[in-house]
């Protein structure tokens, strides 16, 4: 009996974990991607390199952003995942990529993530938690003022989001000892009737 009851705790473990899973969709940042809304970039400073975006801007250029929808956060919270890079290898530049958030596309947006400005980076994994509604995001691409100071934003992203487990309906437990009341009370019965007859 206890052999059972432990295997039964150890499948309401592995099913609670199930249920915790996520559900995850990859995107593309990039026109014609559905999650795409606008490339703000005056300066034309934000480069299109095929499998990410790059910003070479210099001193006195307005620095570009890449605005973004993500409807699967629009009612649930969500953790969006992305991979970017800066500078050349062993070099100290400073640069900042930022990532905000809003519920309305007009803002106001609020700042989620920020890169260490520091140094360079070949090519990192950033995994951001976004609150439920703000499904209005954009990147900011800040690089510093050398041409070799750079930003680098890979497209392919990442969004998951909670799962919603459809509840199962439990029999009710019986009550332990409950079937033999009604079989003691059916011997009753049945003695009190041939009683009776006798």
């Amino acid at each position: 009996m206890k052999e059972r009851a432990k295997i039964g705790i150890v499948l309401l473990a592995v099913l609670l974990i199930a249920v915790q899973a996520a559900d995850a969709k990859s995107f593309r940042l990039e026109p014609g991607d559905p999650h795409w809304i606008k490339k703000v970039d005056p300066a034309n400073v934000l480069y299109d390199r095929g499998e990410y975006w790059e910003s070479a801007a210099i001193k006195g250029q307005t620095r570009p952003e890449i605005y973004f929808k993500l409807s699967e956060v629009a009612a649930t919270d969500g953790r969006l995942t992305f991979w970017y890079g800066k500078d050349i290898p062993n070099s100290l530049g400073w640069d900042s990529l930022k990532l905000y958030a809003s519920k309305s596309q007009d803002g106001p947006y609020t700042k989620l993530w920020e890169c260490s400005p520091w140094g360079p980076v070949d090519r990192q994994m950033v995994t951001v938690s976004v609150p439920a509604g703000y499904q209005y995001l954009k990147f900011t691409f800040i690089d510093g003022d050398e041409p070799w100071e750079t930003l680098r934003l890979w497209k392919q992203m990442d969004i998951s989001t909670p799962t919603t487990p459809t509840p199962t309906p439990t029999p009710p437990t019986p009550i332990p000892g409950f079937e033999a009341i009604f079989a003691i009370a059916g011997l009753i019965g049945v003695a009190y009737l041939l009683r009776r007859r006798g």
